[in-house]
């Protein structure tokens, strides 16, 4: 007898096969965008309900989850506006200043929560960076008194040693440097903190990853007066650290030039604060920027750092 042997797939058994991977495909798609918008909502829904709103002297809030922080959310599009939102100062949103190149929207990024991407497209030519968006009428708010400032960010690296400008404060010249605080990589790539001489006052190594960076410029005496510069006696910066429930912040080493005391020029913040640079511009995802005009309680600054560990699934080390 003959057998009969079969020496391939039918093409309705193929057809069953192709049918059954597509679905499977589709599936994950589907299964993966879900799980990306579900972190968006959970974002959105811990900045909504974040105890940030009921705290006092909140003079900047950049946040990019909430449907008010820009006028338009599609990926990729330009960021002309970037909304305060701080209930207590009407001092305007980062906005684009004439034809200055601004940054974009990027709807799934540090741990799949929106964000705002700064980039240089400049592919010889890296030292020209240009996008920034500017804060202006903020002086008043900021000289004078102690300062408190949360930054998350996620930079990207190996741009070949260039300074990158987070924020910096100016009277409004398109030049930055040296004026009021400035907060930016340099060329080392550690995170410094220059004061209104353009001095370095801290330089930190830095992680690569999501950043948390907590500054607190304070002074716990009557302001000193040098001439015409008003000074703060104390700086700390803290990288990815925390408040524990009970205690004290970590210890620091803080890096200050001034002739003995520990101080912070602060008379000439300027009356812009400027997010990037017109010329070395932050390139990374900046997610959020909370500045507060005094120094926070325990309680408070509890709150915010498991605001940020539960918004942006990231561990901060309380040693």
């Amino acid at each position: 007898m003959k057998k009969n042997y079969k020496l391939g797939f039918s093409l309705i058994e193929i057809s069953v096969v192709v049918l059954i991977i597509g679905v499977l495909i589709a599936a994950i798609t589907t299964g993966t965008d879900l799980v990306k918008k579900s972190k968006v909502a959970s974002a959105r829904n811990l900045s909504s309900n974040s105890a940030i709103y009921g705290m006092s002297d909140l003079v900047l809030w950049l946040e990019s989850s909430l449907p008010t922080s820009f006028p338009a959310e599609g990926e990729g599009e330009s960021v002309k506006l970037w909304s305060n939102n701080s209930p207590f100062y009407n001092i305007g949103s980062a906005i684009a200043d004439g034809d200055n190149e601004t940054p974009m929207y990027k709807r799934y990024a540090i741990n799949h929560t929106p964000s705002v991407r700064f980039f240089c497209d400049v592919i010889n030519n890296l030292d020209v960076c240009k996008r920034y968006l500017n804060v202006h009428s903020i002086s008043s708010l900021l000289e004078e008194t102690d300062l408190t400032i949360f930054i998350l960010e996620n930079r990207d690296a190996g741009h070949g040693a260039l300074e990158r400008r987070i924020i910096s404060t100016s009277n409004g010249a398109d030049s930055i440097s040296g004026q009021g605080l400035n907060i930016y990589y340099g060329t080392d790539d550690k995170l410094t903190v220059s004061n209104s001489d353009g001095n370095s006052v801290s330089s930190t190594d830095v992680t690569p990853g999501p950043s948390l960076h907590y500054l607190t410029l304070f002074n716990d005496d009557d302001f000193m007066v040098n001439g015409n510069t008003i000074l703060r006696k104390g700086f700390n910066y803290y990288h990815n650290k925390r408040l524990p429930e009970s205690g004290s912040m970590p210890s620091v080493t803080t890096t200050i030039e001034s002739g003995g005391d520990v101080r912070f020029a602060t008379n000439s913040m300027g009356n812009i604060i400027r997010i990037g640079d017109s010329v070395k511009s932050y390139i990374g995802n900046l997610s959020e920027i909370i500045i507060f005009n005094r120094k926070l309680r325990q309680k408070e600054m509890i709150d915010i750092f498991n605001y940020f560990e539960a918004k942006y699934n990231i561990v901060l080390s309380d040693s």
